[in-house]
């Protein structure tokens, strides 16, 4: 090719009003308990949670569904058939969680989903945008809500600088502040 010309898109836009963005500090032992603690005050109609692996998503799907939650998971570990078979229950609302890795932080067409939960933080910051992208759809407005560790405070300020806005420190359930240091319990 001669006289090539470099054209780079820069985005706009990232994320949309209708978002509600909270951030929680905990610690990395601590964040299934603040998972439960969250979707129960939470009580969406329909999340996504997000996670970093495959096996994390098993994992959770597992421990979940245990406790009687009525979820599924999806994750590039699976066939495709059976990732558009979860996807189109979800779609239906046969179940409220969907468990999931970034396969499904893009390109799902779902107008209802009400909470995203980014149990890991994502380690690109394109993908809080893709995956808090998931909510907040169609006019409707929706919660997007991220666990971060003390670890990953550095991939935050990435995310923030990206996004354009700093994301404010929640509390779930109200009045409930997770600390990152457990304080022992009083004896009776």
């Amino acid at each position: 090719m001669k006289n090539l010309i470099n054209i780079e898109i820069e985005a706009t836009g990232h994320t949309m009003e209708q978002i509600e963005h909270s951030l929680i500090m905990v610690n990395e032992d601590d964040k299934f308990e603040l998972l439960k603690d969250v979707t129960i005050t939470a009580n969406p109609d329909s999340c996504i949670i997000f996670c970093r692996t495959q096996e994390q998503v098993d994992h959770m799907a597992a421990q979940l569904d245990r406790l009687g939650y009525n979820c599924d998971k999806i994750h590039g570990g699976m066939i495709q058939e059976d990732r558009f078979n979860v996807m189109n229950e979800f779609k239906r609302g046969e179940f409220r969680y969907l468990v999931a890795t970034d396969v499904a932080a893009r390109g799902i067409d779902i107008d209802s989903i009400s909470l995203v939960i980014n149990y890991d933080l994502p380690l690109e910051k394109e993908s809080y945008v893709h995956r808090t992208g998931r909510t907040g759809r169609a006019g409707k407005r929706g919660k997007a809500i991220t666990f971060v560790t003390p670890q990953e405070e550095k991939f935050l300020s990435e995310i923030e600088k990206y996004i354009g806005f700093k994301i404010l420190e929640g509390t779930y359930p109200p009045n409930k502040k997770w600390l990152l240091v457990r304080l022992p319990l009083k004896k009776k």
